[in-house]
C-alpha cells in the first residue's frame, strides 16, 4: 500500500511514523516547515503545495483539487494527516473516500476542533486523550479507529497536557497505520494454521450493513477469499449519523483471520 503523509508543523508525528519503519512514498506540505526537514532526513520525497492565502479569497476547492492531483500522480492508496493545517473540501474526500486517517488530541466526539486541549481544560474534565479516526468532510466526525485516554493532572497547562497527549499520539497513530497497511502473520508455518489480521475498507449503508468490502493490501500479500468476504459482508454496525440523519460512510477496520 502506498502511503502519503500530509503535514504543516514541526513534524513530530511524521518523525514517529518514519522511525516506526513505515514506508512513506511522499510527504506533502502546505507551507515550508520543520516536517520537510524530517522527511529529507529520512530520504522521503517532499512536495510543497503552498497555500498562498489565509483570507476570504482562499479557494478551498481549487487547493483540494491540487492535492488530489499530487496524490494521484504518486498512486497513493492511504492518506495520513499528521498535523496538516488546511481543511479540505469535497474533491479530496470524493477521491479518497474512507482512505484518509487523522489524529485528534481528545476523545472524540468530545472537544472537536482546533482548540481541543484548551477546551478540555476549560471544561474541567479529569480524563482526555487522543483519537485516531477516518477523516471526512464533516470535521472530526469520521469513524473512530482507536482511542487512548490521558489523565488531566492537577496544575496542568495546555502545553503540559498537550505534550502528554502527543506522547501517546506518537505511539498510537503509527501503530494504527501499520495495522492498516501491513498484514500481520505469526512466525509459525501456514500449514499449522496462521492467525493475523488485515485492513479492510468497507462501505456501510444507512442501515449499518456492509454493502462493499475490499482488502487494503494492493501488494497481493493477502486477499479476501469468497468465504472471508461473505463474513465481512455479514457484519453489522450502528448506522453513522450526520446532523441526525443516517448516511452512507466508508470505514476502515481490522479483519481477523485464521488460515488452516
Amino acid at each position: 500500500m502506498r502511503v502519503a503523509v500530509l503535514a504543516s508543523g514541526s513534524g513530530t508525528i511524521l518523525e514517529a511514523i518514519l522511525t516506526d519503519g513505515l514506508a512513506v512514498e511522499v510527504v506533502v506540505l502546505d507551507r515550508h516547515c520543520g516536517a520537510g526537514d524530517v522527511a529529507t532526513r529520512h530520504e522521503v520525497p517532499v512536495l510543497v503545495v503552498e497555500r498562498t492565502s489565509y483570507g476570504a479569497d482562499f479557494d478551498r476547492d481549487a487547493y483540494s483539487a491540487q492535492i488530489v492531483e499530487v496524490l494521484r500522480s504518486h498512486q497513493i492508496d492511504l492518506v495520513v494527516l499528521a498535523g496538516f493545517g488546511t481543511i479540505f473540501s469535497a474533491p479530496v474526500f470524493d477521491a479518497f473516500a474512507g482512505r484518509i486517517v487523522n489524529t485528534h488530541p481528545a476523545l472524540l466526539p468530545s472537544f472537536k476542533g482546533w482548540h481541543a486541549v484548551a477546551d478540555a481544560l476549560a471544561y474541567g474534565v479529569k480524563v482526555t486523550g487522543c483519537t485516531v479516526h477516518v477523516a471526512t468532510a464533516d470535521v472530526d466526525a469520521g469513524p473512530i479507529l482507536a482511542q487512548e485516554s490521558v489523565p488531566v493532572l492537577d496544575g496542568d497547562t495546555e502545553a503540559t497536557l498537550h505534550e502528554r497527549i502527543k506522547q501517546v499520539e506518537r505511539r498510537l497513530f503509527p501503530d494504527v497505520i501499520e495495522q492498516l497497511v501491513r498484514p500481520r502473520y505469526p512466525d509459525e508455518a501456514r500449514a499449522r494454521g496462521v492467525e493475523g489480521h488485515v485492513g479492510v475498507l468497507a462501505r456501510i449503508d444507512t442501515l449499518g450493513n456492509v454493502a462493499e468490502a475490499e482488502i487494503l493490501d494492493p501488494s497481493g500479500d493477502a486477499t479476501l477469499d469468497a468465504s472471508s468476504r461473505d463474513a465481512v459482508l455479514k457484519c453489522r454496525f450502528q448506522p453513522y449519523r450526520q446532523n441526525g440523519a443516517a448516511t452512507e460512510v466508508y470505514a476502515i477496520f481490522r479483519f481477523a483471520f485464521r488460515i488452516y
